[in-house]
């Protein structure tokens, strides 16, 4: 039999000021409408369910009315800024139907729909 492998988790750093007026300087910086902290204020949630009947083990986030409105609005800017270069004549087109949270692995990763 062989040994149990711990895994580890991802090691975070900041970003120094150093890098950050880098950034700054060639204008690849800029402030996001969202954070992830903001998309972990939920105040309930539910499993989701596959088509066969199983559990995929992600949860479909519920956020409270009006703070779920502004994190749906903010998230549609940081996709216009990803795939249109910021041009915001699209996001009457757009249109968020969940949030989901992992609820297996030490990541915790999110992904929206």
């Amino acid at each position: 039999m062989q040994p149990a492998v711990t895994q580890q988790r991802k090691q975070f750093f900041p970003v120094n000021d150093l890098f950050r007026e880098y950034l700054h300087t060639f204008h690849r910086s800029l402030d996001l409408p969202v954070s992830y902290e903001d998309l972990l204020k939920y105040d309930d949630s539910f499993p989701l369910i596959n088509k066969e009947g199983n559990d995929t083990l992600w949860q479909t986030l519920i956020y409270e009315q009006q703070f779920g409105r502004d994190v749906y609005e903010g998230l549609k800017r940081i996709y216009v800024q990803l795939r249109s270069g910021g041009d915001e004549s699209i996001l009457g087109n757009l249109y968020i139907d969940r949030v989901d949270f992992c609820t297996f692995g030490n990541t915790k990763p999110m992904r929206v729909r």
